[in-house]
């Protein structure tokens, strides 16, 4: 029996110390996988790594610290984009608004600002001449005013037609902007880019266009909103929660608006233009220099 009891006790102290030994294998594996990067016992988690008799919280000096400094950094970055992206987006909201005020301006009192501030002498005289045409039928006068104050560029029967609707002084800003695309024969046409010549609109589409803009307007509106809407609620699509892409498309809508504003402005001096045909005359002038049917 004693035989026994020895024997048992023998063979509890030799499994002890193969367990001791087991577990001091494990620690020094896990300590060269840590130092050594021959394997990450951290990465495994806490409880495979207490399976494995490695203590995780031994790690590389300073390497915790700097991965929080990297996600610091890579946040602050993240939220200094953030505030310029917005500020963007409300300067291009405010842009918005403001393009459809100056459009409105410029569509309706442009014009009139522009010839008051240069002045309407030069402007009366030639209307004076064109009356004295009509009454006595000497074309010099005309023809002589017409080039001091247009230029040679412009047929001089077009700006007699102009002085003859009877309507005061006639506003001359389109066919200033618009005299080198003109081409005379027997009534006006237009002659449009790579050398395309039509007649004038018969149709003005100002007001179209100042709907377009006004819509365009009201998008860059919903858009900003949305951009401050998405922050703290859902939205349908994805792209809804992407300041970035509502900012782009408000100054996509800025820059759609400034070319519906140029084309508007393009198109209403020519159909402005076409309104003269009705008191164009086919004949050239006595003084008139011949222009081979085109004013250019």
């Amino acid at each position: 029996m004693i035989r026994n009891m020895q024997r048992g006790n023998i063979l509890r102290t030799g499994a002890a110390v193969l367990n001791v030994a087991h577990g001091h294998s494990n620690r020094r594996a896990c300590r060269h996988a840590v130092v050594d990067g021959c394997g990450d016992a951290r990465d495994d988690g806490p409880d495979n790594a207490r399976d494995n008799g490695c203590d995780n919280r031994r790690e590389i000096p300073g390497a915790g610290r700097r991965h929080r400094d990297d996600v610091s950094t890579n946040r602050e970055s993240r939220d200094v984009l953030s505030i310029l992206i917005f500020f963007l987006i409300y300067a291009g909201v405010s842009f918005a608004v403001y393009q459809l005020y100056d459009i409105y301006h410029h569509q309706n009192f442009g014009d009139e600002e522009k010839r008051a501030r240069e002045g309407t002498a030069s402007l009366e005289a030639l209307s004076q001449r064109a009356k004295e045409y009509r009454e006595t039928g000497s074309s010099a006068g005309l023809v002589e005013g017409v080039r001091a104050f247009f230029g040679g560029e412009l047929d001089p029967r077009v700006a007699l037609a102009a002085f003859s609707r009877g309507e005061g002084l006639p506003n001359v800003e389109p066919l200033l902007r618009r005299k080198h695309r003109l081409v005379c024969n027997e009534k006006i046409r237009i002659r449009h880019p790579f050398g395309i010549t039509t007649n004038p609109p018969a149709r003005n589409t100002r007001g179209l266009a100042l709907s377009a803009i006004i819509i365009n307007c009201l998008l860059a509106l919903f858009l900003g909103g949305l951009s401050v809407y998405s922050i703290g609620y859902d939205v349908p699509a994805a792209w809804m929660h992407d300041e970035s892409i509502l900012m782009l498309l408000i100054y996509a809508l800025i820059l759609f608006t400034h070319l519906i504003a140029k084309a508007d402005v393009y198109m209403n001096d020519l159909y402005l233009i076409g309104k003269l045909n009705r008191y164009f005359r086919a004949t050239p002038l006595a003084h008139q220099a011949p222009r081979a049917g085109v004013s250019a």
